[in-house]
């Protein structure tokens, strides 16, 4: 988006943010044991839409541990907006009480072919160099796509628009204009799926081809 606009909607954050006494940024190694915690919840949680859909001793099935190694990758070697975090600053110390996970990748939304959702082993702290490398007999790349692979607010902190904060911080802090973004979510996930409505994330057509998280959204636009 314009410099103008990006500034205009940092400072319209900020005051959200203001107002619900809370701040986004990226994480700091300082925040891990609260990402940490904060991902296994996360992940507890999101075994609900799991349950059920199909047994599997794959260590990659699920969403990926979090870890201090982890988070020291992305911040380092990926890019620190890759995570953001939203949080409180109490009297002595800040507690985060959410985060959010994404990353571009290569998407192609007009495909018929079921939509493959990132597992472990795909997120970008997990490959290899040169695994997204297109091979000689390869059709050429798809255009990037802001994937949001995980956004995560704290049980008891909900309620408060803390979750449309967060999503909003995490797409302006890319600066993304012209960019899609997509995502994996379980049609179950009422809230969610009104929530990312909300920020203009249409139901996708074609079917995810991932039982516990059957609905792929997309948004043409992250300005």
């Amino acid at each position: 988006m314009p410099a103008s606009t990006h500034d205009f909607a940092d400072t319209v954050t900020e005051q959200a943010a203001t107002q619900l006494a809370v701040f986004v940024r990226p994480a700091k190694l300082s925040d891990s044991e609260h990402l940490i915690h904060l991902n296994q919840a996360f992940r507890y949680e999101m075994a609900q839409w799991e349950v059920g859909v199909g047994d599997s001793d794959d260590e990659d099935e699920g969403y990926p541990v979090l870890d201090y190694d982890d988070i020291e990758f992305i911040l380092n070697k990926e890019d620190p907006v890759n995570l953001i975090v939203l949080g409180r600053r109490l009297e002595n110390e800040e507690r985060i009480i959410g985060y959010s996970y994404s990353y571009t990748e290569p998407w192609e939304s007009a495909v018929s072919a079921p939509a493959r959702r990132t597992r472990t082993g795909a997120t970008p702290r997990k490959q290899a160099p040169g695994s997204r490398t297109k091979g000689d007999n390869e059709e050429e790349t798809p255009p990037e796509s802001l994937y949001l692979a995980e956004l995560f607010i704290s049980e008891q902190e909900r309620g408060l628009g803390l979750g449309e904060l967060l999503l909003t911080g995490t797409l302006h802090a890319r600066n993304c204009a012209g960019l899609s973004s997509h995502l994996f979510v379980s049609s179950k996930n009422v809230s969610a799926v009104k929530c990312y409505m909300k920020f203009g994330y249409d139901r996708g057509t074609r079917p995810s081809g991932d039982a516990a998280h059957d609905l792929v959204m997309e948004m043409r636009n992250c300005e």
